[in-house]
């Protein structure tokens, strides 16, 4: 197939294209596609390398910062970062997406994992494989392994650094989309958790060895502890229940929650869900709990009504400065659990701020408070941020920096184009799409001498 130049252009719908140059459209844009992430990873290098051009009052980390300026999600930015970070490093990889000749799926398992020496094999290889294979090769390869050391099965389960490893990679070739991805050093300690598009809840651990045992030993003791429980509430006919991993770990987090005394503190970790008229039951952050859960819950659940004036909640005015638990959990079930300010994607931390501040008459009403992570609250009162509006209108809301510049809620300003793209130097082809054999991949470090190539397990 050519990937380029063949047939029409389509300027209608795509049942109007001539289907004998369908594919070699879809490879003409495939490859534009790729070599347009190649330019953007291009422009992070500069961007990385300059953080006084852009850094601002909102936006303080490169994610936060390309994520709102292209408009793009917090997943393919922190991918595109991480590329630019090693494009020192893999020149091969970076220039095989930069001339269209591979996509930014196909390049971020060779980022994430392996080695400069290395850069040329892999992308050989990579050019050819779809992007499940690609991460199957990569996570079985042992990168490090060096001449008369042992090799074990279990450095080839290892997955790629700041990557969750999914049972359906594991099992098959077919695709699948790139995972949020964690900037941090293999070794670095680190938990991923939220909700995923199954509308489950995650949770990934990667700790030291030490602090996996800890972890071990905590959640077999609640484990057993349920267990224990359970055959004694079954009477003497011995009727239960086994204790799950899952119990022992839900055992774990409700007895953190109830060594909590203080009634405040208490009910600022309470876990809120969110009744709609319709009957949707969901969490604060907007996830829609499943209809047998949300069944479950509602059968025999507390329910704390919000009484709502036209469509608003009914605030407390002047009546009192301290905002109450159903209006503070009211305002961060409207504002999604996140900072307002433009770019900030915190959810941690957060406080409510009151807009027209109380000292200067400002009710404590829905409109008039927002939610702001602790930084961004503290740079307002330092008057660095300003902050104006009616916050139950998102529309009318106002963010302006030290200077009193408008901070917009988007930074992306894409530009319509004036004709067709430049054209690529590469010629994209795409993956092969047959088994892969990992019997028949080897990768060497070129400075390991020859005759030692022979104990490579791969190899031998």
């Amino acid at each position: 197939m050519s990937s380029g130049g063949a047939g029409a252009t389509p300027t209608g719908p795509v049942d109007a294209i001539d289907g004998s140059s369908f594919e070699s459209l879809l490879d003409d844009v495939a490859g534009h596609l790729n070599a347009q992430h190649g330019r953007l990873i291009d422009l992070t290098v500069w961007l990385l390398a300059h953080p006084e051009e852009w850094q601002g009052d909102g936006l303080w980390t490169p994610n936060q910062y390309l994520a709102w300026r292209c408009g793009i999600g917090p997943a393919l930015a922190s991918n595109v970062i991480a590329a630019a970070e090693r494009a020192a490093e893999l020149p091969t990889a970076i220039g095989a997406v930069r001339c269209g000749e591979m996509s930014l799926d196909q390049l971020m398992p060779i980022v994430r994992s392996v080695p400069s020496w290395a850069d040329e094999q892999a992308v050989s290889l990579a050019k050819r494989l779809t992007v499940a294979q690609t991460r199957r090769m990569i996570r079985e390869t042992d990168w490090d392994w060096q001449p008369g050391r042992v090799d074990g099965p279990e450095a080839r389960e290892a997955s790629l650094p700041g990557e969750e490893v999914r049972a359906d990679e594991l099992s098959s070739d077919g695709p699948s989309s790139e995972p949020v991805a964690e900037a941090s050093t293999p070794d670095e300690n680190r938990v991923n958790y939220g909700f995923g598009p199954d509308g489950r809840w995650f949770l990934h651990a990667d700790l030291d060895a030490d602090l996996g045992s800890l972890f071990e030993s905590a959640l077999d003791e609640t484990r057993d502890a349920e267990l224990a429980r359970r055959c004694h509430d079954g009477g003497d006919d011995g009727a239960f229940w086994p204790a799950s991993n899952a119990d022992g770990l839900i055992e774990l987090a409700q007895r953190s929650l109830d060594a909590v005394t203080a009634p405040a503190r208490r009910n600022r970790y309470r876990v809120n869900l969110y009744l709609e008229r319709d009957g949707r039951l969901a969490t604060d952050t907007g996830v829609e709990i499943p209809e047998p859960i949300a069944r479950y819950l509602t059968c025999d659940g507390h329910i704390d009504p919000v009484v709502a004036d036209r469509g608003l909640p009914v605030s407390v005015g002047r009546s009192q400065r301290t905002i109450p638990d159903r209006t503070r959990r009211a305002v961060l079930h409207r504002d999604g659990r996140c900072c307002q300010i433009p770019g900030c994607t915190a959810t941690r931390g957060l406080d409510l701020h009151h807009i027209v501040h109380w000292s200067q008459l400002g009710p404590t009403d829905t409109w008039n408070l927002i939610t702001l992570c602790s930084r961004h609250h503290r740079m307002h009162h330092k008057h660095r941020l300003g902050i104006s509006g009616n916050a139950d209108h998102p529309d009318s809301l106002v963010f302006t920096d030290a200077r009193g510049r408008p901070i917009r809620a988007t930074g992306a300003n894409p530009a319509p184009p004036g004709g067709p793209p430049r054209p690529i130097d590469g010629r994209h082809e795409h993956p092969l799409g047959e088994r892969l054999d990992r019997r028949w991949v080897t990768f060497v470090d070129p400075n390991i001498p020859p005759h030692l190539w022979h104990q490579h397990p791969d190899i031998a």
